[in-house]
């Protein structure tokens, strides 16, 4: 009896429509009907409301100044010329501090990524270091949210094969940043000249959260979360990411990481306590970008996530002489780790906004100092945030002699991360100075 009734319901809407669609009229009928849509049967005026309740029904956000560009691919080749690198060297796979008088040749990419937008840049450097001809080229970048020269891999001078470095980093256009990536040389044996190809792609994205910059999301009435998801490009790459979300109070809402291997939906909610404006900052991010969209529809005038100032102050709280014991590890594993005596130790607070980032360091970049022995700990109430020693260690503006490489031993905690109290312990055995740097945003 149900099929009956459901058969003549289809039918009478059939009948009902026929006569727009033209299927049971003439073509000189149809033409006259055709015209007759949801205009003519609702009117103007429903017209409009159902486009504008329908406009409304967005979950995902947008961001201004972010648009999908055409993909641009460049070329950046060239010759190692004879005796070039000679006076650079570099340990081999990066493992030590011995990284000094390195040439590096750069190329801007400023011009492609202009500010605001997000990219996947992707490079790849091909060459072939043979007798006579032989050096250790290394891919380096210089980004907003990347900034390194390491290339941990067996491939050197030392090879004598064909040698294939890649780096793919999600970055993001800031007004007055540098936006470099090209080839460092050192440890260079070339008696007759070595060329290198390097091959960059720049993929766009938009709508979606990158490194270094606060972003602002409104949160709508009746919303229970905001979700995070995959923002990939044409590679697919496999996406890892760690963020934190900062309530309207700017007390943090969560600390979170996000793999999408580990994450079937490619989406993670974080739930929120309410509606109003929240901070969300990725602190790393790999293969790609992250989106964000809310759990309920978001009305059309807060769709906009809008970016936010990011704020850093840098202070210096102690320099030489602070003796004490760092906690170093031997690099062969057959000392095993000093036991850690700090040599001095001072605080400092953090209030208002929450911080999105809390960095110790040991001496002025780029300055000329000598560390036996030196190590810097932040810490919240939580407990360890940030750490790192230098061990053995010359550094200039030319690079590093020593040990150990600033790389391999920063270690941070994001999620320690607090307001408040903070306690820098340190130890100085050596010319440096230590100190921190506290970076926030302004709403």
């Amino acid at each position: 009896m149900n099929g009956v009734r459901y058969a003549a319901l289809i039918l009478a809407v059939l009948v009902s429509t026929t006569g727009c669609l033209g299927l049971f009229s003439g073509d000189e009928e149809a033409e006259q009907t055709q015209s007759t849509s949801i205009d003519a049967n609702l009117g103007n005026e429903t017209r409009r409301e159902i486009e504008e309740r329908t406009s409304a029904q967005f979950r995902n956000y947008t961001v201004p100044g972010q648009e999908v560009l055409d993909d641009v691919v460049k070329w950046f080749n060239g010759t190692v010329g004879s005796g070039q690198g000679v006076a650079a060297y570099e340990d081999r796979n990066d493992r030590s501090g011995l990284a000094y008088n390195k040439e590096v040749i750069m190329q801007d990419l400023s011009g492609d990524i202009p500010a605001g937008q997000p990219a996947v840049i992707r490079a790849k450097l091909w060459y072939f270091a043979g007798p006579g001809a032989s050096a250790d080229l290394d891919l380096v970048a210089n980004v907003p949210g990347t900034q390194t020269d390491l290339a941990g891999d067996d491939c050197d001078e030392f090879s004598w094969k064909i040698c294939v470095q890649e780096m793919s980093l999600s970055t993001v256009g800031v007004s007055g940043a540098p936006m470099q990536i090209g080839v460092e040389v050192a440890n260079g044996r070339s008696m007759q000249g070595m060329d290198y190809f390097l091959r960059v792609e720049v993929d766009y994205f938009n709508d979606v959260i990158t490194p270094d910059v606060p972003y602002a999301v409104t949160v709508p009435e009746n919303a229970t979360g905001l979700v995070v998801t995959s923002a990939k490009g044409d590679t697919g790459e496999h996406i890892q990411a760690e963020f934190l979300v900062i309530g309207p109070d700017d007390q943090l809402i969560e600390h979170s990481t996000y793999n999408d291997i580990s994450i079937p939906t490619e989406s993670k909610l974080i739930p929120v306590p309410g509606p109003g404006e929240y901070v969300v900052y990725a602190l790393e991010l790999h293969g790609g970008f992250l989106g964000v969209e809310a759990d309920v529809p978001v009305p059309k005038d807060v769709r906009e996530i809008r970016p936010l100032a990011r704020v850093e102050e840098s202070v210096a709280d102690a320099s030489a002489p602070a003796p004490g014991t760092g906690g170093y590890c031997d690099p062969t594993g057959t000392a095993g780790c000093a036991p850690y005596n700090e040599g001095g130790s001072t605080t400092f607070s953090v209030e208002g906004t929450f911080p999105l980032e809390v960095i110790g360091w040991i001496g002025e970049e780029g300055g000329q100092q000598a560390n036996l022995n030196a190590e810097v700990r932040i810490s919240s109430g939580k407990g360890l945030v940030y750490k790192l020693d230098k061990f053995v260690q010359y550094e200039d503006e030319r690079g590093t002699l020593g040990l150990t490489r600033d790389e391999f031993h920063a270690n941070h905690t994001w999620e320690n991360l607090d307001k408040g109290e903070y306690t820098v312990s340190y130890v100085i055995d050596g010319t440096g100075t230590v100190g921190h740097t506290v970076v926030t945003y302004k709403r």
